[in-house]
C-alpha cells in the first residue's frame, strides 16, 4: 500500500498522528513520519517493551530510575513509530530491527538504523511525547523546528 501522497504535489511529503485530543502534522520535501502519544502509565507496558524493543533499548529502559521509565518507554515508542511511518512501512517493519535512544535526559538519536534519516523528539504539551523523522537530502540537512499552537481539537 505505501504512503499516501498528493497527486498534484508528489514532492510534498506529509504525515500525521493524533492522541488524546492533540494532532501532529508534518510536511517536508523529503519522506517524513511522526508520532504523538499521551504518556499514559497504563499503556507503558513492560511486556510490550520486552516483545518489541531491541535488547539495547530494553537494557536502557531497565537502567532508568523508576520515575523516568514511562517517559523512556514513550521516547522509544514515538521514535520508532515515526521512523517506520517515514519509511512508509508502518508496523510491518519489526520494531526490534532498528534502535533508538531511550533516556529522556539524553539527546534523541538512532542507535542502529538505515543511514539518511534525522530524528527530532519533543514534548508538544505537558504529558505528551512526540517524534518526527525526516529523510536527509543530499543537498542539506533538515531543519526541524517544533511549533505548537497548544490548541486541542
Amino acid at each position: 500500500m505505501g504512503k499516501l501522497y498528493l497527486s498534484d504535489a508528489p514532492d510534498l511529503h506529509f504525515n500525521l498522528s493524533s492522541s488524546g485530543g492533540f494532532a501532529l502534522v508534518v510536511t517536508a520535501d523529503t519522506p517524513v513520519g511522526c508520532d504523538i502519544e499521551r504518556r499514559d502509565p497504563a499503556l507503558a507496558c513492560p511486556k510490550v517493551a520486552e516483545r518489541l524493543f531491541t535488547d539495547a533499548e530494553k537494557a536502557e529502559l531497565h537502567a532508568l530510575p523508576a520515575d523516568l521509565w514511562v517517559s523512556g518507554f514513550f521516547n522509544c515508542w514515538t521514535r520508532k513509530e515515526a521512523y517506520v511511518k517515514a519509511l512508509g512501512q508502518g508496523l510491518s517493519l519489526p520494531l526490534d530491527s532498528f534502535g533508538v535512544s531511550v533516556d529522556p535526559r539524553a539527546p534523541a538519536c538512532f542507535t542502529s538504523a538505515a543511514p539518511g534519516w534525522a530524528l527530532c523528539s519533543f514534548e508538544p504539551a505537558p504529558g505528551y511525547q512526540a517524534a518526527v523523522v525526516a529523510g536527509i537530502s543530499a543537498s542539506r540537512d533538515p531543519e526541524m523546528i517544533p511549533r505548537s499552537s497548544g490548541r486541542r481539537f
